[in-house]
């Protein structure tokens, strides 16, 4: 699954609930369909718009309290995605990464 900013800039992929960066670094997980950083952090909530998939924020809610943190492997890079047009999004929401 690939993940965007709300910019259309191509971010990062999940894979097997693992969220990595662009060229494969462990960046953190996903649970519930809420993801976490490597340090425990809360980033937000996978979030779909038009098809696309986000990390979002709700910038009205307080962040849930950290998790121990977790470490994880870099894997190959999954086939490079191009950035895509903006997201139109509500207006509180903003990138979780």
């Amino acid at each position: 699954m690939y993940i965007f900013r709300l910019s259309g800039e191509y971010i990062g992929f999940i894979k097997n609930n693992v969220f990595y960066s662009t060229n494969g670094s462990y960046l953190g997980w996903v649970e519930d369909g809420h993801v976490w950083d490597k340090n425990g952090q809360y980033r937000g909530k996978l979030t779909i718009l038009k098809g696309n998939n986000y990390i979002t924020k709700d910038s009205f809610l307080v962040d849930p309290s950290p998790r121990p943190s977790r470490t994880g492997e870099s894997i190959e890079q999954e086939q490079p995605q191009l950035n895509i047009d903006p997201a139109d999004s509500e207006f509180n929401f903003k990138d979780g990464f």
